[in-house]
Protein backbone atom coordinates (compact mmCIF):
# COMPACT_ATOMS: atom_id res chain seq x y z
CA UNK A 1 0.00 0.00 0.00
CA UNK A 2 1.54 3.28 -0.84
CA UNK A 3 -0.17 5.53 1.77
CA UNK A 4 -2.43 5.24 4.89
CA UNK A 5 -6.25 5.18 3.20
CA UNK A 6 -9.22 6.67 4.83
CA UNK A 7 -12.27 4.35 5.44
CA UNK A 8 -15.52 4.56 6.38
CA UNK A 9 -18.64 2.51 6.97
CA UNK A 10 -22.49 3.44 7.34
CA UNK A 11 -25.37 0.65 6.79
CA UNK A 12 -27.71 2.61 4.73
CA UNK A 13 -30.73 0.98 5.51
CA UNK A 14 -31.65 1.86 1.79
CA UNK A 15 -31.44 5.56 1.95
CA UNK A 16 -30.53 6.47 -1.37
CA UNK A 17 -31.42 10.62 -1.13
CA UNK A 18 -28.74 13.68 -2.62
CA UNK A 19 -28.21 14.68 1.06
CA UNK A 20 -26.65 10.85 1.83
CA UNK A 21 -24.43 11.11 -1.67
CA UNK A 22 -23.94 14.00 -0.33
CA UNK A 23 -22.52 13.51 3.12
CA UNK A 24 -20.92 10.26 1.75
CA UNK A 25 -18.49 12.65 -0.46
CA UNK A 26 -18.13 15.04 2.31
CA UNK A 27 -16.38 12.18 4.53
CA UNK A 28 -13.92 11.71 1.71
CA UNK A 29 -13.35 8.61 2.06
CA UNK A 30 -11.10 6.32 -0.06
CA UNK A 31 -13.07 3.44 0.73
CA UNK A 32 -16.34 3.06 1.55
CA UNK A 33 -17.58 -0.13 3.33
CA UNK A 34 -21.52 0.28 3.16
CA UNK A 35 -24.78 -2.63 3.89
CA UNK A 36 -27.90 -2.21 2.99
CA UNK A 37 -27.05 -0.06 -0.83
CA UNK A 38 -30.03 0.97 -2.71
CA UNK A 39 -29.41 -0.17 -6.41
CA UNK A 40 -29.59 3.09 -6.99
CA UNK A 41 -26.96 4.69 -5.10
CA UNK A 42 -24.09 5.91 -7.38
CA UNK A 43 -21.13 8.45 -5.27
CA UNK A 44 -19.55 10.65 -8.16
CA UNK A 45 -15.84 9.40 -8.39
CA UNK A 46 -16.40 5.53 -7.23
CA UNK A 47 -16.23 2.32 -8.05
CA UNK A 48 -18.39 -0.03 -6.61
CA UNK A 49 -19.05 -3.67 -6.19
CA UNK A 50 -22.13 -4.87 -4.86
CA UNK A 51 -23.56 -7.99 -3.41
CA UNK A 52 -25.76 -10.33 -6.10
CA UNK A 53 -28.34 -10.98 -3.43
CA UNK A 54 -30.83 -8.28 -2.10
CA UNK A 55 -32.77 -8.00 1.06
CA UNK A 56 -36.50 -8.17 1.45
CA UNK A 57 -36.98 -3.96 -0.06
CA UNK A 58 -34.59 -4.87 -3.13
CA UNK A 59 -31.33 -3.50 -1.61
CA UNK A 60 -28.23 -5.20 -1.93
CA UNK A 61 -26.75 -6.61 1.47
CA UNK A 62 -23.54 -4.72 0.73
CA UNK A 63 -21.36 -2.47 -1.13
CA UNK A 64 -17.42 -1.80 -1.05
CA UNK A 65 -16.87 1.53 -2.94
CA UNK A 66 -13.49 3.45 -4.09
CA UNK A 67 -12.24 5.94 -5.33
CA UNK A 68 -9.05 3.96 -6.36
CA UNK A 69 -9.39 1.23 -8.82
CA UNK A 70 -10.64 -1.91 -7.32
CA UNK A 71 -10.90 -5.19 -8.45
CA UNK A 72 -13.91 -7.34 -7.46
CA UNK A 73 -13.40 -10.86 -5.78
CA UNK A 74 -15.69 -13.80 -4.83
CA UNK A 75 -18.23 -12.55 -2.17
CA UNK A 76 -17.33 -15.16 0.81
CA UNK A 77 -20.90 -14.82 1.98
CA UNK A 78 -24.22 -13.67 0.08
CA UNK A 79 -24.76 -10.63 2.71
CA UNK A 80 -21.24 -9.53 2.28
CA UNK A 81 -19.15 -7.88 -0.69
CA UNK A 82 -15.29 -7.59 -1.33
CA UNK A 83 -13.12 -6.27 -3.40
CA UNK A 84 -8.81 -5.44 -3.96
CA UNK A 85 -7.91 -2.10 -3.49
CA UNK A 86 -4.31 -1.03 -4.01
CA UNK A 87 -3.37 -4.44 -2.41
CA UNK A 88 -5.37 -4.67 0.11
CA UNK A 89 -8.79 -6.83 0.55
CA UNK A 90 -12.00 -4.88 1.62
CA UNK A 91 -15.15 -6.68 2.23
CA UNK A 92 -18.71 -5.04 4.11
CA UNK A 93 -20.76 -7.31 6.02
CA UNK A 94 -24.00 -7.61 7.06
CA UNK A 95 -23.52 -9.88 10.20
CA UNK A 96 -26.76 -11.88 11.42
CA UNK A 97 -28.91 -9.87 14.10
CA UNK A 98 -30.44 -10.98 17.24
CA UNK A 99 -33.89 -11.82 15.32
CA UNK A 100 -32.35 -12.71 11.76
CA UNK A 101 -33.87 -16.37 12.16
CA UNK A 102 -32.52 -19.30 9.59
CA UNK A 103 -33.78 -18.14 6.28
CA UNK A 104 -31.46 -17.19 3.41
CA UNK A 105 -28.53 -16.13 3.53
CA UNK A 106 -28.27 -17.26 7.01
CA UNK A 107 -28.94 -20.58 7.01
CA UNK A 108 -30.26 -23.45 9.92
CA UNK A 109 -29.85 -22.77 13.71
CA UNK A 110 -30.22 -19.72 15.67
CA UNK A 111 -27.74 -16.49 15.85
CA UNK A 112 -29.46 -15.25 19.25
CA UNK A 113 -26.68 -15.51 22.36
CA UNK A 114 -28.57 -15.55 25.62
CA UNK A 115 -26.29 -13.84 28.27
Amino acid sequence: MSEALRIGTWNLDSRCQPAHVDFLLNLDCDVLLLTEVSPRLEVPGYDKVLTAEVMVRGQHWAGVFSRLPLEPLPEPHPASAAARIDGQVFCSSVLPWRGCGSDEPWGSGTHAVDA
